[in-house]
């Protein structure tokens, strides 16, 4: 299907609010990992650090401003190493800007501040000797 946002700026790295359609739809993501970034500053051509959130099984990042990267924090905790896992949400509004009002992208945190376990690979199975020293902790407890 061709896409006028595609066409007009939809391609690049970053995710965008006109990306996010319609306006005020939230979207349940997880945040696989978030890394600092140094991006250049389109007005002031200016190189700045934002982090960036890499999302679970999305070709996007989503750059953080002030305002989210608060959002997180106080959802998460500052250590943004520690976000991996966090579930989230995220959506476009309308928000004020010096430009005036455009969509902006906002999010929140879905859950709370709760991680979803991360995966653990199986179980090796035990050895006899390790089923052994198992055995010997399984004794009846007289009461």
């Amino acid at each position: 299907m061709p896409s006028a946002t595609a066409v007009y700026g939809g391609g690049g790295r970053y995710l965008r609010a006109a990306e996010l359609v319609p306006l005020n739809k939230r979207f349940n993501v997880v945040i696989e990992r978030c890394e600092a970034r140094v991006v250049r500053d389109q007005k002031s051509g200016q190189d700045k650090n934002m982090l960036a959130l890499v999302l679970k099984g999305k070709d996007k990042e989503l750059l953080l401003n002030q305002t989210n990267n608060m959002t997180l924090v106080a959802a998460f905790g500052d250590d943004y190493l520690h976000w991996s896992n966090c579930p989230i949400q995220i959506w476009a509004q309308i928000v004020s800007t010096p430009q005036g009002n455009q969509p902006g992208i906002r999010l929140a945190a879905n859950g709370a501040g709760t991680r979803l376990p991360p995966q653990q690979p199986p179980a090796s199975p035990a050895t006899a000797e390790e089923e052994a020293q198992v055995d010997d902790l399984n004794d009846e407890i007289p009461f």
